[in-house]
């Protein structure tokens, strides 16, 4: 909200947005394999007080992952407008110098933030899991007090100094619970190769998965100035609201099913009572985006450099987005119980037929219905991807009632129907929005509060 207020929906954003495409990628890429192929094992190593192996691994790691990278970065850096030209035809000239010299930044920058995963997987294992979170937060500030400072000296520039300081304040500060382990070595043995092995399938999975990215904004590239940035600032309020939710509640329950692996009974109570749990949550939230978020638009950003008209595309596509907050965190709280048993690869399998039928689903959808259908295909992809996981969950780790996970999704959507369409009728006869708001969210709490109740205080038996 406050880089939008400072830059607006412009062709500036929008190159900013397109420079850190491939660096985006290639961070989420790494960090998702490192954090959840790495964290299981490393709670291993460290819950058996294997303190030789977990040292040696995770220097290992961490060392090949800078070295490699960084390498990489170099090549990114020479060959910078040969890449950014392919990659988005619709900057040439002065644009695409502009993107270029960003993108070279942002290269190095991606060394720092792709080691910030593996140093989350080490304080994961150390159960610091509130440093995950509040040292993000506390860097999000100076990055922010960065580019309000910066902006008018730097321009476009100031927001990738100010992700550089960003990444460098999370690096370093992650970094000190793990120092005093920390020495320059790469000890290439058996736990090391099964680490790499259980990394691969969530690699090749994750480049399908971010790749939906790249052919966005390959298009939205030719489209009209402020496409990329709404495309991005649509798919970046619904990710935010998904860390929002999901960050410590997915990370617990990785670190709680790699603990329970071998007991059934309570594997599958988990893995059901999370899925009731996080669905109950979801509904929640999407209820109350459907309901206010084109009013907090307008309150926040309607001015000189925002038209009504592009508040109502962005909240268009904030609502044709909401299929990937259902199903991203239904998958990514789902998906722990498969790196809990070390089945890495059977995710990948499924991730890779998956993002490779929804990129062909967007590309042909494009073709006819133009810039929605890029949201619209992602949306319904991410929630077909999250019951394909209770089937595979049922087919290779235990047995499971499918009525149980069905029935219950069918009663909470019901119930978030019925309360938004009466929602939006009450809007529609111009009720107060907040009167709305505060009434829904009680009769929502109020419904679900007894089944709530009840499914934390059997998760914590567990």
């Amino acid at each position: 909200m406050f880089i939008l207020k400072i830059f607006g929906i412009s062709e500036n954003l929008d190159i900013y947005i397109a420079s850190n495409t491939i660096n985006l990628i290639i961070v989420g890429v790494a960090t998702s394999a490192l954090n959840y192929a790495m964290t299981p094992i490393f709670v291993k190593y460290y819950k058996k007080r294997k303190l030789k192996t977990f040292k040696n691994l995770t220097n290992s790691l961490l060392n090949i992952v800078f070295i490699t990278f960084f390498m990489l970065a170099i090549v990114q850096y020479l060959f910078s407008m040969e890449i950014t030209s392919f990659i988005f035809p619709g900057y040439i000239n002065e644009s695409n110098t502009l993107i270029s010299q960003l993108f070279s930044i942002q290269a190095f920058v991606s060394v720092l933030s792709i080691s910030i995963g593996i140093l989350n997987a080490i304080n994961y294992t150390f159960n610091n899991l509130y440093r995950t979170i509040v040292i993000p937060i506390i860097a999000s500030v100076f990055q922010i007090l960065f580019v309000y400072a910066t902006y008018e000296s730097y321009g476009i520039f100031s927001l990738v100094y100010a992700l550089a300081l960003n990444q460098f304040i999370i690096f370093i500060t992650l970094s000190s619970s793990f120092i005093k382990y920390y020495h320059f070595s790469i000890k290439i043995n058996d736990e090391l190769k099964d680490s790499l092995r259980k990394m691969y399938p969530l690699m090749i999975s994750s480049t399908f998965s971010k790749s939906d990215i790249l052919v966005d904004r390959y298009f939205a590239s030719a489209l009209v100035e402020g496409s990329i940035s709404i495309l991005y600032y649509g798919q970046l309020f619904i990710n935010t609201l998904t860390t929002l939710v999901n960050k410590g509640i997915s990370l617990v329950s990785l670190r709680k099913f790699s603990l329970i692996e071998n007991d059934k009974d309570k594997f599958n109570k988990y893995f059901l009572d999370l899925y009731q749990i996080m669905l109950v949550i979801i509904m929640f939230f999407v209820l109350e985006v459907v309901i206010s978020s084109d009013y907090i638009f307008n309150i926040l950003l309607l001015g000189d450099k925002f038209s009504k008209e592009k508040l109502d595309t962005l909240y268009l596509v904030i609502i044709s987005f909401i299929g990937i907050f259902i199903g991203g965190i239904l998958s990514s709280v789902l998906v722990n119980a498969f790196y809990a048993k070390g089945l890495t690869k059977i995710v990948s399998k499924m991730s890779i037929i998956l993002h490779t039928l929804g990129i062909v689903a967007k590309i042909i959808a494009f073709k006819i219905y133009g810039f929605y259908a890029l949201p619209i295909v992602m949306s319904i992809k991410s929630i077909i991807g999250s019951g394909l996981l209770i089937f595979l969950y049922n087919r290779h780790i235990y047995n499971i009632k499918y009525s149980k996970f069905f029935l219950f999704f069918v009663r909470v959507l019901f119930i978030t129907i019925l309360l938004m369409i009466s929602a939006l009728y009450l809007k529609y006869m111009d009720i107060n929005i907040i009167v709305i708001v505060v009434i829904s969210s009680l009769l929502y709490i109020l419904i679900s509060y007894q089944c709530m109740i009840k499914k934390f205080y059997e998760m914590r038996k567990i």
